[in-house]
């Protein structure tokens, strides 16, 4: 027997109390042209604000469908400059622009309406993908994909005595604390995890590992990411996040130099918040909004400012969602200023073999380029991680989300050829759909990576 839904009625009291975001892929068979406008007032009718139109990039050849229909879906594209200038002619204003290497997005607003037009590729995945249907204001079927990590076809029966190498926690961007992390660790039976925040390390390290061993995980070394720049012919090109691996890495003329980045970000952050203080919309001093990241349990702090220590304050006040406050009020960070006092990536590679550490190139296929202007293709990606194993990187982290299958075939063969060291790492944040353990380092590769820690210790003690 059918159930009738009204859809007008069941908008209207999701968006009256949380936020809502409608979506919908900009296809041949999907909204076109001056559609879009019927699609936002159709949702802004009824209480929503926030709205995404998705430009598709070929989606891969084994998860296309065969029908006639969904080969004119996926044989045209959508021009999403088009759609911008139609939108500026209605009055929408230009709030941003982000090209990146996998991804161009613009965002546009009137009045309480945000727009976000969204140019990305699907997020590589090895498995298999299933299939989410979604229904439009339209009357119209559109698809998107999920993968089989995802948190819909999820499960944790394989974890126990698994290694993470790349785990974050509230010392950067995580959202959990790290004991909190460690708690997480123990419960799924993970045997190894590795805290790698963004340019930062923890402040008491041996207390990071007491509380983990007394839970029955292990965190033999500390590690850290340090965001850095591949740089030819004297001018920057490539955006690389690098692993380093070591006790070395709580050097503090090291740990003083890398934390450039997050100091660029953590004074875009003050400046936001002495904004938001002088009207008014803040009365906290910002040291007691922090405090709240204090992890007693480790004795760690925070060391990386994101908008969401401001947001998740205000939020209450104003009593409105964390994410409506951020578009409202705190406007994101230029990408490009976290790195205009870049840092050369063989610099850190040379620096951190002096200090007996081991460099692991994070996240491969998410590399950027330094300019949008500089298309850089796959081949030149691997022609510059050979050059890096020349100048003494240690190996690359082959097992990631953003890896595909295919570019983790490539970096696996030059590995092997060059005799490097080839990790895993979930790259855990503790957000939705970012699984802590989901990728893995292989054992093998982890008493490499240890051994090598040793042979430089070693080296260190002959010379």
């Amino acid at each position: 027997m059918g159930i009738k839904v009204n859809v007008n009625q069941i908008l209207k009291e999701i968006a009256s109390n949380i936020p809502i975001r409608l979506s919908c892929y900009m296809e041949k068979d999907g909204i076109e042209g001056n559609e879009i406008l019927k699609y936002i007032h159709f949702g802004s009718e009824r209480g929503v604000n926030s709205f995404i139109f998705r430009f598709s990039t070929d989606i891969p050849e084994e998860y296309a469908l065969k029908s006639e229909e969904a080969r004119s879906n996926y044989n045209a594209k959508s021009n999403i400059e088009y759609y911008r200038r139609m939108l500026e002619d209605n009055g929408f204003k230009l709030k941003l622009i982000s090209k990146k290497t996998d991804s161009y997005i613009i965002i546009l607003e009137k009045d309480y309406i945000q727009i976000v037009l969204s140019k990305s590729g699907e997020e590589p995945d090895l498995d298999k993908k299933i299939r989410r249907i979604l229904y439009m204001p339209d009357n119209k079927i559109y698809t998107s994909w999920i993968a089989d990590d995802s948190v819909l076809n999820f499960s944790t029966s394989n974890f126990n005595g698994l290694i993470d190498m790349h785990v974050h926690s509230t010392v950067s961007d995580g959202e959990k604390a790290p004991s909190e992390v460690v708690d997480l660790a123990a419960t799924k039976g993970i045997k190894t995890i590795i805290f790698t925040e963004h340019n930062a390390v923890h402040d008491n390290f041996t207390k990071l590992k007491e509380y983990a061993n007394e839970q029955g995980v292990n965190i033999p070394f500390p590690g850290v990411e340090v965001n850095t720049v591949y740089v030819e012919n004297g001018s920057p090109l490539l955006i690389f996040h690098l692993l380093v691996y070591g006790q070395g890495v709580m050097d503090e003329k090291f740990q003083k130099w890398i934390a450039t980045p997050n100091e660029i970000q953590n004074n875009y952050i003050l400046s936001l918040y002495k904004e938001l203080k002088k009207r008014e919309l803040i009365s906290k001093d910002f040291s007691d909004i922090t405090q709240k990241y204090f992890d007693p349990k480790t004795c760690s702090t925070k060391k990386q400012y994101t908008r969401k220590v401001l947001a998740e304050e205000m939020a209450s006040n104003l009593e409105i969602d964390v994410e409506e406050v951020k578009r409202r009020y705190l406007p994101q960070m230029d990408y490009m200023d976290k790195y205009k006092n870049w840092i050369d990536i063989k610099e850190v590679i040379k620096r951190s073999k002096e200090l007996n550490c081991v460099t692991i190139l994070a996240h491969p296929q998410w590399i950027r380029e330094y300019s949008p202007n500089n298309k850089i293709g796959e081949d030149k990606l691997l022609e510059v991680i050979v050059e890096l194993y020349n100048s003494g990187l240690n190996g690359v982290e082959v097992n990631h989300r953003l890896n595909s299958k295919d570019f983790r075939m490539r970096l696996k063969s030059i590995s092997e050829k060059y005799e490097k060291i080839m990790t895993g790492g979930s790259d855990f944040h503790g957000k939705r759909r970012c699984h802590l353990g989901i990728h893995y380092t292989e054992e093998e590769e982890y008493k490499k990576v240890v051994e090598c820690l040793n042979t430089n210790k070693n080296d260190a003690k002959e010379a």
